[in-house]
């Protein structure tokens, strides 16, 4: 993953507290197997929602969500993933890579069919609203929650060779 972001405003996540990562800027995907058909009130087994966070000092928060029931909530952490963030005087980029295994999606194999959803979120930078989410930029521009509602709204994704 490798994303730009412009943001003259940034707000960090709490470094302690990766699990509340959603609650600064941050860019994220959610990933699952790819279905004809999903619920609309139950998330797949296997989906999860990953989270990078900038930090001060160009650093970075990693987070995974996970499925209960309908809802994404904390979930393990990943393993071997190497990730950074990285400053700009307009914004930060973020970067990552990910085991293949640490996503638990299967082998992967040409002609495989993925569930993808990617985000750029941008959170409130101070008051009493800060940490809450201001302005999102979603590849599904009808995005309005983590729930499994928008499930069926995730892109495809088939890997090639």
């Amino acid at each position: 993953m490798f994303v730009v972001v412009t943001d003259h405003t940034a707000t960090t996540a709490d470094p302690a507290r990766p699990e509340a990562a959603w609650k600064g800027d941050r860019a994220s995907f959610k990933i699952g197997r790819w279905l004809e058909q999903v619920s609309t009130t139950v998330l797949e087994s296997g989906d999860s929602h990953v989270i990078v966070a900038p930090l001060p000092g160009d650093r970075a928060v990693l987070a995974r969500n996970v499925p209960r029931g309908g809802s994404l909530v904390a979930g393990p952490p990943l393993t071997g993933v190497d990730y950074r963030a990285v400053a700009r005087p307009d914004g930060y980029t973020v970067e990552a890579s990910f085991p293949w295994a640490s996503l638990g999606l299967g082998t992967p194999r040409a002609g495989s069919m993925l569930a993808l959803n990617l985000d750029v979120s941008d959170a409130v930078a101070s008051g009493p609203q800060r940490g809450q989410l201001a302005p999102l930029v979603s590849t599904n521009p009808r995005r309005t929650s983590n729930d499994a509602a928008g499930r069926g709204r995730w892109g495809e994704l088939t890997l090639s060779e």
